[in-house]
């Protein structure tokens, strides 16, 4: 079984602009800077024949320019953890992306994730005793770098426990480019192929 998910990768830019940030606040449990991604899709553990049916299907999500920015930060509550994230802003863009995955893979997938899609980036994690540095943690970063980034693709990544935390590999990338979009959208030519 493999398990996967779709996600906005960060351009390295940005990934940097946040390593400098972070580096200014409290010690804490931060996501590897190589981790850092805006999940679209949690697609679940799936088989072989599954993944190639998804991998291929994929190709068929229209993909419309889409603009990242940081809001506010958050916390998720897990049973031992909060997960501190900083919200996205949800465009109209990046709303219908992740709606035209999850109406591609439906048909194929049980185990796609139903809950409301909320845009973030998962910054840290800390363990539930530690409420205070909680609270000081979101404050400072209330003033958290503000980045932006305007995307065209989105990333399947492949996801796996390890004793050191959650190891993401991503798998296939997809694209339009902008003078390229009729191109994939017609079938003449994709029967071509």
């Amino acid at each position: 079984m493999i398990r996967l998910f779709t996600a906005l990768p960060l351009s390295q830019e940005n990934k940097d602009t946040i390593r400098k940030h972070l580096t200014e606040k409290p010690n804490v449990n931060w996501t590897p800077i190589q981790n850092l991604h805006i999940t679209l899709n949690f697609i679940g553990d799936v088989n072989i024949y599954q993944f190639r049916q998804i991998k291929q299907q994929l190709h068929a999500v229209e993909v419309s320019p889409v603009q990242i920015e940081l809001t506010e930060p958050g916390v998720f509550q897990t049973k031992n953890q909060h997960v501190v994230w900083m919200g996205i802003k949800k465009t109209d863009g990046l709303h219908k992306l992740q709606q035209n995955i999850k109406e591609t893979l439906e048909p194929f997938v049980d185990s796609l994730d139903s809950r409301e899609f909320k845009p973030h980036l998962t910054l840290a994690r800390l363990e539930k005793s530690e409420e205070a540095k909680l609270q000081k943690l979101l404050n400072s970063l209330r003033d958290c770098c503000k980045i932006t980034q305007a995307t065209r693709k989105f990333t399947l990544y492949a996801s796996k426990s390890s004793y050191s935390g959650s190891i993401y590999t991503p798998l296939e990338e997809y694209e339009v480019p902008p003078t390229m979009k009729s191109v994939y959208s017609s079938s003449s030519v994709v029967n071509m192929l």
